[in-house]
């Protein structure tokens, strides 16, 4: 095994210009043939035009969608809710709200799987066909004149949370350096970012 080691790595460092032609031999000894490299079908949609999709006939809402604290149902089976409406909260400092993504009646709350992996509690939501018009002008808020806290109870309220691996909650994210306690008693030291949106998030998967 030393010998081969030996006679595998030594001309890489006597001549470097053979790298490439080893690494990719190695690179060949270690694939298979062609790959896989299936139909693109792209026919099938290249010629039609780009179409509004309309509201799902169901949404499945899970109620963890971003790091910390699951949230709890503010909703029940049966129950009418609104494009936008909170239908799920958590005391936790580390948490989201979570908000309708479609207009409907409840139809179950459930346990369903969760692309994290095992399964969380699902507030799955029977369409009612109507979407809700945003017009993306925002609240009409002044933001200039509110305060940080308030700032900080919209964001909240909003279920905004990061896009990265983590969806670590926005409110996080703009607490300022001095330090902020949360209910456990643990000090939260967490750099200040600004404020660009505050509309509830849209949340939930359709089917």
């Amino acid at each position: 095994m030393l010998v081969l080691s030996i006679c595998f790595f030594l001309p890489l460092v006597s001549f470097p210009e053979t790298t490439v032609f080893w690494l990719f031999l190695v690179m060949k000894l270690k694939t298979f043939d062609r790959g896989v490299h299936p139909r693109y079908h792209k026919e099938l949609t290249s010629g039609k035009r780009i179409e509004r999709a309309g509201p799902p006939k169901t949404a499945y809402i899970p109620l963890q969608q971003h790091i910390g604290a699951p949230c709890e149902p503010l909703v029940k089976k049966g129950d009418t809710v609104e494009e936008g409406q909170k239908i799920g909260d958590a005391k936790a400092f580390v948490s989201a709200p979570v908000h309708a993504s479609i207009s409907g009646k409840v139809k179950d709350i459930d346990l369903h799987p969760h692309p994290q992996g095992g399964r969380v509690p699902t507030v799955i939501v029977q369409g009612d066909g109507t979407a809700k018009e945003w017009t993306g002008e925002g609240t009409g808020l002044d933001l200039d004149s509110l305060s940080p806290r308030e700032l900080r109870e919209i964001i909240r309220e909003a279920g905004i949370a990061g896009m990265g691996g983590r969806c670590l909650p926005h409110l996080c994210k703009t607490l300022s350096a001095q330090g902020y306690k949360d209910s456990y008693g643990h000090t939260q030291r967490l750099r200040v970012r600004a404020l660009s949106y505050v509309r509830p998030q849209a949340h939930g998967r359709g089917a």
